[in-house]
């Protein structure tokens, strides 16, 4: 087994009075601390007979919410404005990120007119650390909220009002 803190349990045994080739044996695999898990299982009866291995398909477990961070560069003026450019850093720190599994939704107006939102840049990956960057340039009141949902991500963050 390859994993953190892993427990088996005793042995039990089900008795095929019948049929004792059919005596079934069950013990209990506990996996209880966040981590990556992969285990094969195989058996040898009292014959010396041995059973084929079984792969258990590799499991995670994620205990963990993702943490959702945005950094704005540049300062405001009046609580609203600002006279350049501006990015927004958005890292997320998740050890099981999946960065198709991430949403970010926003609104861009110009003297209540819709405009196009800046385009998100790629994701790079540093470790358990993912960003992203939005770079705000054209005149626009700009909101976004950002969310996940996959596998083993579930977290949002919302703010509004840049630039």
């Amino acid at each position: 087994v390859a994993g953190k803190n892993v427990t088996i349990s005793d042995w039990s045994e089900i008795i095929d009075e019948s049929n004792p080739d059919n005596n079934t044996y069950i013990a209990t695999v506990r996996f209880s601390e966040e981590d990556d898990y992969q285990f094969n299982v195989k058996c040898k009866d009292l014959a010396g007979n041995n059973s084929e291995e079984v792969t258990v398909e590799p499991f995670s477990i994620d205990k963990t919410a993702p943490i959702i961070k945005v950094e704005l560069d540049g300062s405001l003026r009046n609580g609203n404005y600002c006279s350049t450019n501006r990015t927004a850093t958005i890292t997320v720190n998740e050890h099981y990120f999946d960065e198709n599994s991430i949403t970010i939704s926003s609104n861009a107006t110009n003297e209540g007119n819709q405009i196009a939102f800046p385009t998100v840049s790629g994701w790079t990956t540093n470790g358990d650390f993912h960003t992203t960057t939005i770079t705000f340039s054209e005149d626009g009141l700009y909101s976004f909220s950002i969310g996940g949902r996959g596998e083993c991500i579930i977290a949002a963050y919302s703010k509004n009002r840049y630039l």
